[in-house]
């Protein structure tokens, strides 16, 4: 996450931090992820059966892997 701030003077700082890590998902994107980590359906399919973006499960399962 970039951010900035303008002084008093006028001078402007820019920072950058990380983003804050997502929460992780409820049991029915929990089963979705092992699903498509087991390969017993695709990510796309596993996401799209729950409403999620493939990058959600994506996520969830780098978390697991933690």
């Amino acid at each position: 996450m970039i951010h900035h701030y303008t002084g008093p003077q006028g001078k402007t700082v820019t920072w950058e931090t990380p983003d804050p890590p997502s929460p992780p998902l409820d049991p029915t994107g929990a089963l979705a992820t092992l699903l498509a980590v087991t390969e017993t359906l695709t990510v796309e399919d596993a996401a799209n059966a729950v409403g999620l973006t493939p990058a959600d499960l994506v996520a969830e399962a780098e978390a697991w892997a933690m």
